[in-house]
């Protein structure tokens, strides 16, 4: 974020205060006054409050001013009934936040352009009031949780924010950096003024995989951190690591901030494979079905049939048969497709999803940030590559022998 001299940076949910104190720090380290810079915070637990304001005394910040309250519902940085103007905005809200979104009917500060986030969704009731806490050179860095990027309730929210073209860049960040839970973060740059090189751009960094695990947790490395801030910095595209994405790329899948990511890491990933069945046709499976429809409690299998069943909770084993046991216990979580004989063959498909590609394929289709799974209207997109039916059938009878081995 880099704050400098005579700037105002503002924490809506100050904690104890040591975003703040790591700003003061920060001008301290480049030889700058830390007294010139002004630093704004929200704090609603009384206690928590307390101890932000004895931390602004003991590193000798002078310069603060710490409020007590709720920021969504009673801001109190407020000058002639407006919101103060922040040069930068930092923060990281409660993730999965509930709000009371039905006690704001009306927001006479003009946050909520975007509309009034639902109780569910109050990550971006913070978002909003960030955005409107900004000066028209703002820039701001909020930690999110998948929900607030994907989720299709809040679609409207997204797309208003990605149309305004604020949006400068989007860090993926590797599960349970925190103690005590899983949930998959990114951080969202967000920037009032982007330089014309970045208009209707955004940085992707995904730094989901690289990290140091710990017995708790795990931890971002030194390394790591210079790392991104480099990319960041120097916009830069690293092979593997990141990407840019366009405006024209999220419209095209509807604002789902999902799909566009998880394009991105397919090509990433399969880029680095090594494997005959990338240089085969590419079909969606609405194209090479008949049929696709949830397995019904009174299914039953015929041998003839040129049927695969896909689990839409898991990455479990695409099949062609239902057993007994699948029947008694997962078959909701089942869908059938009905394969087009004239093009593949059920077999040969079970083989491809195996395989890297194919394993890469469904992973690309699922979302969800505890437990991973595919709407059914999603199924007939998912990508297969195919040979024609006598090599089919070869692919078949060598794996065959392999298994036999």
């Amino acid at each position: 974020m880099k704050p400098e001299e005579g700037m105002k940076l503002y924490d809506p949910v100050a904690g104890c205060g040591n975003t703040l104190v790591q700003a003061h720090n920060y001008l301290v380290e480049k030889g700058e006054n830390p007294q010139k810079i002004s630093l704004y915070g929200q704090e609603m637990n009384r206690d928590t409050f307390a101890l932000c304001k004895i931390n602004m005394i003991f590193n000798r910040i002078i310069n603060s001013d710490i409020c007590l309250g709720d920021t969504l519902h009673e801001p109190q940085h407020i000058d002639d009934g407006k919101l103060i103007s922040f040069d930068r905005a930092i923060a990281p809200p409660p993730l999965g936040l509930r709000w009371r979104s039905n006690e704001l009917p009306e927001d006479p500060y003009g946050r909520f352009k975007y509309g009034i986030p639902l109780k569910s969704e109050g990550e971006f009731a913070f978002i909003q009031h960030m955005i409107a806490s900004l000066n028209s050179n703002g820039k701001m860095g909020i930690v999110v949780s998948a929900m607030s990027l994907f989720r299709q309730s809040g679609k409207k929210l997204r797309e208003g924010i990605l149309e305004d073209d604020i949006i400068e860049a989007i860090i993926d960040l590797p599960s349970s950096l925190t103690d005590g839970t899983n949930v998959r973060t990114f951080i969202l740059m967000i920037n009032k003024n982007k330089s014309s090189k970045r208009k209707n751009k955004i940085l992707y960094i995904g730094e989901e995989k690289l990290y140091e695990r710990t017995k708790f947790k795990n931890k971002l490395r030194e390394h790591d951190l210079t790392k991104i801030v480099s990319t960041f910095e120097n916009w830069q595209v690293v092979k593997n690591y990141s990407e840019i994405i366009t405006l024209e790329q999220v419209r095209n899948n509807d604002f789902n901030l999902q799909l566009t990511i998880s394009d991105i890491k397919f090509k990433n990933e399969t880029s680095v494979i090594n494997t005959d069945f990338k240089r085969y046709k590419e079909y969606t499976l609405s194209e090479v079905s008949t049929n696709i429809e949830r397995v019904r409690p009174d299914h039953t299998d015929n041998d003839l049939d040129n049927n695969i069943f896909i689990p839409n909770i898991g990455f479990g084993d695409v099949v062609t048969k239902i057993t007994e046991k699948q029947k008694n216990k997962k078959l909701q979580k089942y869908v059938k497709v009905t394969l087009n004989e004239k093009i593949v063959s059920s077999k040969y498909l079970t083989i491809f999803f195996k395989s890297e590609i194919g394993k890469l394929t469904r992973h690309r289709s699922h979302s969800g940030s505890f437990t991973q799974s595919i709407n059914f209207s999603d199924i007939s997109k998912i990508k297969v590559n195919i040979p024609d039916l006598n090599e089919q059938m070869s692919i078949f009878e060598v794996h065959e022998k392999v298994q036999e081995i």
